[in-house]
């Protein structure tokens, strides 16, 4: 009989670096050290990369905690922001609903009561606008956008005032120094569209100041996507938005010895012991199957293949299962 509330599950990111079992706690834990650390004023992007289902979320979810817990004793505690991309479903509606998310952090704090009526007012207009950096708005929602600024403005008056909100809204940063550290995941799962309108949103109208982000994707994906959208070098494109990039630390073989033969005790377990050889599923792992396994998602499959069957060779010997 399968013990399946135990079985391994790779497809639910850990919450918490007790629950790590890859040993990249300390990968975590520096990267969040390096991030407060970081102490200059200009808008800084951080690039985490790795292939799907190797722990990009895990990681992130333990960065958090160290962010916190390495940050509790500050007396200016940044704000820590986890930004879902892939929840919407236009440009538009992203900008707008990620300063709606900044802005969210502010509520209730009658000191800061301005930066989050700013955040608001920007995301609101960006929101109902196609911004081009460089250009400024192309189209606008006019009515609602009279709503906000109290008359009907030309694109260029339009530009000008935006830009004078985000300049406020920098001296307010500034004045009040706040610290963002802004994390956004599953950049590799948008549209090539959506991907670039990220990378847009970071590196051309949310590049405020005491801003890091940290971006956590697929390089090829996203240089693939990049490529498509921009008809230009993606490498390239990107190599000018992330100044420093990580790669999430390999799954040593080891470990994923360690992983698979603790996972199938786990599926074994009320087999007798002289139908199921724990070291020759070891030696098989080691000698050819480890080659495939790259992430705890090619893992699972593996285990979940095995436990299917379990059952129905249950008589015969699972040394040569």
């Amino acid at each position: 009989m399968l013990d399946e509330e135990k079985m391994f599950n790779p497809d639910v990111p850990i919450k918490s670096s007790n629950d790590d079992l890859l040993d990249r706690k300390q990968f975590a834990k520096q990267l969040a050290r390096s991030i407060l650390d970081y102490k200059q004023s200009d808008s800084f992007n951080i690039g985490l990369y790795g292939k799907w289902g190797s722990g990009k979320t895990s990681v992130l979810n333990m960065t958090v905690e160290y962010l916190l817990d390495l940050s509790k004793n500050d007396v200016n505690k940044p704000e820590i922001i986890r930004f879902n991309p892939w929840m919407f479903t236009d440009e538009s509606q992203l900008i707008n609903q990620f300063f709606k998310q900044l802005s969210s952090n502010f509520i209730g704090k009658k000191d800061k009561k301005k930066l989050g009526d700013q955040l608001q007012i920007l995301g609101d207009v960006l929101g109902l606008t196609t911004f081009v950096p460089g250009v400024g708005i192309l189209g606008t929602a006019a009515s609602k956008l009279l709503n906000i600024f109290g008359k009907t403005l030309s694109n260029s008056a339009l530009n000008k005032n935006i830009q004078k909100i985000k300049d406020d809204l920098v001296s307010e940063i500034k004045k009040n120094n706040i610290k963002f550290i802004i994390l956004i995941d599953d950049i590799d799962r948008l549209s090539t569209i959506d991907i670039q309108s990220v990378f847009k949103l970071v590196q051309s109208i949310a590049d405020f100041p005491n801003t890091i982000y940290l971006l956590a994707f697929d390089y090829d994906i996203v240089t693939r996507a990049l490529e498509e959208v921009q008809k230009d070098n993606g490498e390239s494109y990107l190599e000018k938005i992330i100044q420093t990039p990580f790669n999430l630390p390999v799954i040593s073989e080891v470990k994923i010895t360690q992983i698979f033969i603790s996972e199938l005790n786990k599926i074994f377990k009320n087999i007798p012991e002289d139908k199921f050889d724990t070291n020759a599923w070891a030696e098989l792992l080691h000698g050819s199957i480890s080659y495939y396994l790259q992430s705890l998602r090619d893992l699972a499959r593996l285990n979940n293949t095995i436990g299917s069957g379990a059952n129905s060779v249950r008589d015969d010997h699972l040394t040569s299962y």
